[in-house]
C-alpha cells in the first residue's frame, strides 16, 4: 500500500509538470530570420560562403497561397508552441483543430539535416524549433472543400 501512495504521488506530480507546461508563456516565438544567412556565415563549419549561398539560394523553389491558421511550432524534444503558450504534451487539439500532423513531425531528425546542409556548429543551436501554419479555420476561404483543413 505503501508503493500506491508514492505511485499517486508521482503521477500527481507529473500532471502538475504537465499543467505548468501548458500554461507557460511560449519564450520561442517566431521570429524574423533576416539575418540568417550572415549567422550562418560567421558559424558555418567546413563550408565556404559561395557554396552556403548556394545551398540556400540556387535551389528549386516552390510557391504556395499564404494560409490562413495558427503558429505552432513543434521542437527537437517533441514540446509544441503554440502563438504565445505552450502546448501540453496531452492535448490532442490546438485551437479546436487536431494535433496529430505536428505530432508526426520529426523535428529532430530535420535539425540533423539542417546542421549537414549547412555545417553549423551544433553546439550554437540552444534550440531548433520547426514552425509552421497549423490550418484550423475550417469555414475560411475553401480550406475544408480543398481538404487543408487540420494540415500542417
Amino acid at each position: 500500500m505503501h508503493f500506491l501512495k508514492d505511485f499517486n504521488k508521482k503521477i500527481k506530480k507529473k500532471d502538475k509538470i504537465i499543467m505548468e507546461k501548458k500554461n507557460q508563456d511560449n519564450e520561442i516565438k517566431w521570429a524574423p530570420i533576416q539575418l540568417m544567412i550572415q549567422f550562418l556565415l560567421g558559424n558555418r563549419k567546413g563550408i565556404d560562403a559561395k557554396e552556403l549561398c548556394n545551398q540556400v539560394f540556387n535551389v528549386p523553389v516552390t510557391l504556395s497561397q499564404k494560409y490562413d491558421g495558427t503558429n505552432v511550432g513543434k521542437d527537437e524534444n517533441g514540446e509544441m508552441y503554440g502563438r504565445n503558450k505552450m502546448i501540453g504534451p496531452k492535448e490532442s487539439s490546438y485551437q479546436k483543430t487536431d494535433l496529430k500532423c505536428v505530432k508526426a513531425i520529426d523535428a529532430a531528425k530535420m535539425k540533423e539535416s539542417f546542421i549537414e546542409a549547412t555545417g553549423l556548429d551544433p553546439a550554437l543551436i540552444e534550440k531548433f524549433v520547426v514552425y509552421g501554419e497549423l490550418m484550423c479555420n475550417p469555414n475560411l476561404y475553401d480550406y475544408t472543400k480543398n481538404g487543408v483543413h487540420g494540415s500542417f
